[in-house]
């Protein structure tokens, strides 16, 4: 027995030598809270959902973007702990939602669901960064074979709201999976607005209109974090023959209201904002400066928190107009007090002064509501 001890003991020994190099290349990817970026040219407050992907996001994700040095072009960038990776190997990122990447059914083949969105080809290197385009997030599977830059604004028009899961994983040359994965659980593919108000009017005013809204009663009102009007000259029929509303509290004429640049129930162009209010509560607010005399179609769209609009309301139309205020109607009729507790003028009969502020202020509301 003695005799056998040294070789049990010479054979242990190379066992453990020729398994070191096996422990000190364990495969493994880690991807912590701080190394997950969400570059974009407005930063987005944490309240506001930040890594979240968003209309503006997708939009945002394009060539111009990317060539303009004063702009940035939205990006979600990882830089993640990558351990025992080889040579000919990629770091990869898979994307899903419901579904585990790690099966290779779920990344190849007919029944995939999967689709890749970024990869490094050298993950072996000291610092490993790569960069996710969120609009190859936005065109799923459809456009995995697709660049970036190739895929069109249309897919940020999707009216989705998707939980997304990302799949940080070793790859080698054959396509199998090599040590531990990495996920990051905390994006939302979020292109969808809250539903639209209903029962709009314009009220008129000074260079201005007043939006007068109902706040949806449909949808997930919890995630509605204000409204947006949009404003365009009326007039013109819209591209597939929609309509307006009839002319409603405030509109001008009577008649029937149309835009050819604000369709109901669909998204609005972003140039055409003209006023915006907070809170989901809120039902009315004046538009920024119009031109008295014109006539203009308006309508409201709900944003979320991400600040994705909604599609717009049916549309109301109004046009601007001079409000003459009481003081300016006192003194048009000759009224000459400054209209101050401390103004004052000539003595005369207190009865027929106070008459005439009454006639005067009858006048100037029955003037309020013609116009009205």
């Amino acid at each position: 027995m003695p005799r056998r001890t040294p070789r049990l003991l010479a054979a242990l020994a190379l066992v453990g030598v020729t398994a070191l190099p096996g422990l000190a290349e364990a495969q493994s990817v880690t991807l912590n809270q701080a190394a997950f970026r969400f570059l974009r040219q407005v930063r987005r407050p944490d309240g506001q959902l930040p890594n979240w992907i968003s209309r503006r996001d997708c939009l945002e994700d394009n060539p111009t973007f990317g060539a303009d040095p004063n702009l940035q072009r939205a990006t979600i960038q990882m830089s993640p702990n990558v351990q025992g990776a080889r040579t000919g190997w990629s770091l990869q990122v898979w994307a899903g939602s419901g579904v585990d990447c790690t099966d290779v059914n779920q990344r190849q083949g007919a029944v995939a669901r999967c689709w890749e969105v970024g990869r490094a080809a050298n993950p072996n290197m000291a610092v490993v960064t790569i960069d996710v385009s969120p609009r190859k997030i936005a065109g799923q599977r459809e456009m995995q074979d697709v660049l970036p830059d190739d895929i069109g604004e249309e897919v940020c028009q999707q009216q989705i709201q998707l939980p997304i899961t990302l799949y940080l994983m070793l790859v080698d040359g054959g396509g199998n999976i090599q040590g531990s994965v990495a996920k990051w659980e905390n994006t939302t593919l979020d292109l969808l607005g809250p539903p639209a108000p209903t029962a709009i009017s314009a009220g008129i005013a000074e260079n201005a209109l007043v939006a007068n809204w109902t706040v949806p009663i449909a949808g997930d009102l919890d995630d509605i974090d204000g409204f947006a009007v949009y404003c365009a000259e009326a007039g013109g029929v819209p591209a597939d023959g929609m309509g307006g509303a009839t002319g409603m509290g405030g509109a001008s004429g009577g008649g029937a209201c149309s835009s050819s640049l604000l369709i109901p129930g669909r998204l609005p162009d972003p140039a055409l904002q003209c006023g915006r209010s907070g809170g989901r509560g809120t039902r009315e607010t004046r538009t920024n400066t119009l031109q008295n005399g014109v006539e203009y179609a308006i309508a409201v769209a709900g944003v979320d928190r991400v600040g994705n609009s909604g599609p717009l309301s049916p549309i109301a139309c109004g046009t601007p107009q001079p409000v003459t205020t009481f003081f300016e109607a006192y003194r048009e009729a000759g009224g000459r007090g400054g209209g101050g507790f401390c103004s004052w003028g000539p003595p005369g009969p207190a009865g027929g002064v106070a008459a005439s502020l009454v006639g005067v202020g009858l006048w100037w509301l029955r003037r309020r509501r013609q116009r009205a």
